[in-house]
């Protein structure tokens, strides 16, 4: 199997549209809450280092073939 690499990806977006997209999908506003208070912590404060900074106000599609094209260039 080999070692497998990690790839930390950030999805960019602005918070009213992040809360929007949660609600659509059905989280409740304690999890909506919770997630927020997790992204800051977590990608804000330093805790992580990010490979790779998408803006996420794109298209699905866009933001996956952004995801593809980083992780197909590093496996090269």
């Amino acid at each position: 199997m080999g070692i497998k690499k990690i790839i930390v990806v950030f999805l960019d977006v602005a918070t009213d549209t992040l809360i929007a997209r949660m609600k659509q999908r059905g989280d409740s506003p304690e999890k909506i809450e919770n997630r927020l208070k997790n992204d800051d912590r977590m990608f804000h404060e330093g805790e992580i280092d990010i490979d790779l900074l998408i803006d996420a106000s794109k298209s699905i599609d866009e933001v996956a073939m952004e995801i593809v094209n980083y992780v197909t260039a590093k496996a090269a």
